[in-house]
């Protein structure tokens, strides 16, 4: 089920999370949302570069036991 909230980054405030694009702030880390814009063509089929590239760089710090969310 999709949560409202998830989407608000106020839903996080005085929460221990940290919103970053520097894959050196991850490497402590061990929950990844990956959250990027996935456009669709006049198709409909969506462009997955973003998303690829944003799994590809998390993929390279992960460590036994992280978890990964991937947000459609």
């Amino acid at each position: 089920m999709k949560h409202s909230l998830w989407g608000c980054k106020s839903f996080f405030l005085n929460k221990n999370i940290t919103f970053t694009t520097s894959i050196e702030d991850l490497r402590t880390a061990n929950l990844f949302i990956i959250t990027v814009p996935t456009p669709v063509d006049e198709y409909k089929v969506p462009d997955l570069s973003a998303l690829k590239a944003a799994t590809k760089s998390v993929a390279k710090i992960l460590k036994k036991g992280d978890y990964q969310w991937v947000w459609k």
